[in-house]
């Protein structure tokens, strides 16, 4: 087996794969349904909002 370079970009959407399955196997067993947040820039919004309050 060859070492192929696939870069920062590859590796790092192969580890945010890895911990999404992981949240969503942790989220069954606790019986939880995961739920995707419609943007991220609403996201921002809303954790500034909530530390300015």
């Amino acid at each position: 087996m060859h070492y192929v370079e696939q870069g920062l970009q590859h590796y790092e959407a192969k580890v945010l794969q890895t911990k999404q399955r992981s949240l969503r196997r942790l989220a069954r067993e606790l019986g939880q349904q995961l739920v995707p947040m419609s943007t991220p820039a609403r996201t921002a919004n809303l954790s500034a909002n909530n530390a300015n309050s």
